[in-house]
């Protein structure tokens, strides 16, 4: 019984910390946001991937005909709409 009481006690304790609190994200904004909201609020710039991690790698047209037909039913199937999809299909 005296858990319970330690607990409530405790949880009504953290209530109190966070209702006195400031609010945790004062600079966010709603995703639907109207432009005029955003205005003065720091938005973190675009991320792009460094030019380190990109490789050209040939296109799949090229390694086609090494593939299995188990796998090339799977890239038909797994890719429909696709120009992969119409490569395969002339493969087989």
């Amino acid at each position: 019984m005296s858990l319970i009481a330690d607990g409530n006690a405790a949880a009504s304790q953290l209530m109190q910390v966070l209702l006195l609190c400031s609010p945790l994200y004062s600079t966010f904004i709603a995703p639907f946001a109207e432009p005029d909201a955003i205005r003065g609020v720091y938005l973190e710039e675009e991320w792009r991937t460094p030019q380190c991690y990109n490789v050209n790698t040939p296109p799949a047209s090229s390694k086609i005909s090494m593939f299995s037909d188990e796998t090339l039913f799977y890239a038909f199937y797994a890719f429909p709409r696709d120009l992969l999809q119409m490569e395969v299909s002339a493969e087989l």
